[in-house]
Formats: structure tokens, sequence, C-alpha cells
């Protein structure tokens, strides 16, 4: 149910600048969302095209209240934040300037926020996705997708189910996009199908199940070897990389993420390389303080770092050439 501008209004009298600024972003996004998706959008109630109206309605009285809260103090507070994380701000814009900027589920997590629920078949997409970015480079899964799709038959659960698994093994190698794991991954997905049906017995749908607990008890409940639900070949690097396939938001805690916020580079702890735990609530932290989801942190980060893309924070550093080296540990 659509609220009245007025109403809305009243929710955001107690915001502060920092606030409201998050909020007017937000509502930019969801705008732009309703503009670039279409298919997802067919049997929402209210209707997109009432949702779009009142986002309009609702970004005029967000930008009415920064207009009023927009004093020298609240500015200098601004200013002070932003400075705090400011680097995030550069690296983005020198990986846009140099083509190296991809986030390939930024789509995803702008579709469930528009209200889309994902069907078991996008559930199985998604661990599928996880599955095979798991220590290799993802540049060329990316360019394999819809071969990738075909291979899996669109993803279509009992098709998957009843295959040999050794189709899959084939084809993925054929097309270059295997990695030291695709045997056991693939003779895995029949059980994982199994797993998943059994949550949705549980839970009702996978949807509601990813989406009953915060993202790092969800991650937790499928990665660890202790669980009813545990995923096969599913350590918490790939659980996150399958939520964030499914629009969950999070990060994925991989070799790069762990030695970018490692105590000798961008962290704030002392691990090298960072924990797991380390590198998640440093994301949180970014992600609030910056209004930047968690995935596109990560992205950032792992396109910055990662062989083919930015290669610059390697596990031999390129210092010289990189855009935000005032910030790091190693100079300060």
């Amino acid at each position: 149910m659509m609220v009245s501008p007025e109403i809305y209004m009243s929710f955001l009298q107690d915001k502060n600048y920092e606030e409201l600024i998050k909020e007017r972003d937000s509502l930019i996004d969801e705008i732009k969302g309703y503009e670039k998706i279409s298919d997802d959008f067919i049997d929402m109630n209210p209707s997109r095209e009432i949702l779009y109206k009142y986002n309009h309605l609702y970004l005029s009285k967000v930008c009415e209240l920064l207009s009023e809260k927009f004093t020298e103090t609240g500015f200098s507070n601004r200013q002070e934040s932003f400075m705090g994380e400011e680097w995030v701000h550069i690296l983005k814009e020198y990986l846009i300037e140099n083509n190296l900027f991809e986030i390939w589920t930024n789509d995803n997590l702008q579709r469930r926020k528009m209200g889309k629920k994902f069907t078991l078949s996008d559930h199985i997409k998604g661990l599928i996705y996880s599955l095979l970015s798991n220590q290799r480079p993802w540049k060329s899964i990316v360019a394999n997708m819809d071969k990738i799709e075909n291979i899996f038959y669109d993803f279509d659960v009992d098709k998957i189910k009843t295959e040999n698994p050794e189709r899959f093994i084939d084809e993925i190698r054929k097309i270059k996009c295997g990695n030291r794991n695709i045997n056991q991954q693939m003779k895995s997905l029949a059980q994982n199908i199994a797993i998943m049906e059994e949550i949705e017995r549980d839970y009702g749908s996978m949807d509601d199940f990813v989406t009953s607990a915060p993202a790092y008890e969800i991650v937790k409940k499928i990665s660890d070897n202790k669980s009813k639900y545990k995923i096969n070949r599913v350590g918490e690097a790939l659980a996150w990389e399958y939520l964030r396939n499914v629009g969950i938001d999070g990060m994925k805690p991989d070799v790069h993420l762990c030695r970018f916020f490692a105590g000798d580079r961008m962290g704030s702890g002392s691990n090298i390389p960072a924990t797991i735990h380390e590198v998640y609530e440093t994301v949180l932290k970014l992600s609030k303080d910056t209004g930047i989801s968690m995935s596109e942190i990560d992205s950032l980060v792992w396109n910055f770092c990662s062989s083919v893309y930015g290669e610059v924070c390697t596990s031999n550093p390129r210092c010289e050439i990189c855009p935000i080296k005032k910030y790091c540990n190693k100079y300060s």
C-alpha cells in the first residue's frame, strides 16, 4: 500500500542530513530500476506506473527536506563523512574511467528491491554461477553466459536433476569455464537441488528461506558442515556469492578482498590477510557510511585487484599506479 507524500514526509522528519542523502539516492535507484526493467513488473500490485509516480513525489519531498537541512553545520558533517571514505569514490571513478568496472549482480539486487520473487530455477542459476566462479577469472564466465545457460537448459530444474553430470563437465570444459573442482561441483548438482527442495518444503520457497534471517546467518546455514541445509561444495565465500546472485546484498570474502582489507593495506585490523569476519564488518560499515551497496563495494575492490581487470592491488601490488595509495596502511 502506498502512503501519501505528506505521510511519507512525516516519516522523514527525524532523519539527519546523511540519512536523507541515502534515502534520496535509494529513491533515484528505484526510479531508474522502473525505467530499465520491464518484464518483472507485469503482475505487480501496486503497478509499476503507480510506484514510479509515487517515487517521484517522494523524491520531491526528500529534496525539500534536504534543502531545509542544508546548513553550514550539516554540510560540514557531510564533507567530513565523505572524506573518511573518500577512497571508495576515487576507486570507482578510476575503474569507470579505465573501463574496468563490471558488476553483474546489480540488476538482481534492483529486481529484488522492486519486489521480484526469485524462483527455484533462479536460485539454481545463482548457485551454478557461484560454483563456476570458484578460484578462476570471472571474465570468461561473463563472455560465455549464453552458452552456459544453454548447457544448463536455461536452468530447468527437472532437466538438470536428470542429466548425466559428465555432460555438464564436458560442455563447461569445452568453453574453458571449468575450475579445479568442476567434477565434484557438477556431480553434486542433483543432490544440491534435492537440498533446496527440502528447504522449500520447510520454508515454502528458497526465497522465503534466504530472506528469513540476516544474510550472514543464511551463509552459515548453507556453508556449515553441521547444518541441515549445507550445500555441497559451498563454503562461506561461495555462499555469499550465491546470495548476491539472487539479489541479497553482501560480499564475497575471497582472496582479493581478504588481501585488500588486510592490516598492512586498507584494513583497520592487524590480520594479514584479513579474516572473513573482518572483511564483512569492514564492507558493512563502508556500505552504511557511503550508501553504496555491499555488493558494489565488493565489485569495486574485486575489479581493482583481479587478474584481467585492474590488477593493481595484487599479491605483488603495483603501488606506483594506485589511485588510492595515500589511504593505504603501507603509506601511513
